[in-house]
């Protein structure tokens, strides 16, 4: 059911129901409403909080995962540290930095000049 889907999703984002309301411009009536079952989101407001809570369209209204999103659970609890704290997002893209630097300085070739003797 979308409504429990919501509401794991909240709790796993740490946002109240009056918080997501305000991001989505409802009540937190609605969002109740919604998470009993109640009554249903309509679609813009599922596609709001799809990018609220970074998952597809598809995983709120069915529960159905990308099958490229197969991750363990250690890598989402790191997927959910790296969203919630800046800082640890600033150590990872210096990271990513460090790593593409190393990457391209790797596959630079250097390529000795040929000289060609003219009679």
């Amino acid at each position: 059911m979308i409504g429990d889907r919501i509401k794991e999703l909240r709790n796993q984002n740490n946002i109240s129901q009056q918080r997501l309301a305000d991001l989505l411009n409802l009540t937190q009536q609605a969002i109740g409403k919604w998470e009993k079952g109640i009554s249903e989101p309509n679609i813009e407001a599922i596609i709001k909080m799809s990018k609220i809570f970074n998952v597809t369209v598809s995983y709120l209204i069915l529960g159905e995962e990308e099958a490229d999103c197969n991750i363990t659970k250690k890598e989402k609890r790191i997927l959910k540290a790296y969203r919630n704290k800046p800082e640890l997002q600033n150590a990872v893209d210096i990271l990513l930095q460090i790593e593409n630097k190393e990457e391209n300085n790797s596959s630079i070739k250097i390529i000795e000049p040929t000289f060609i003797k003219q009679k």
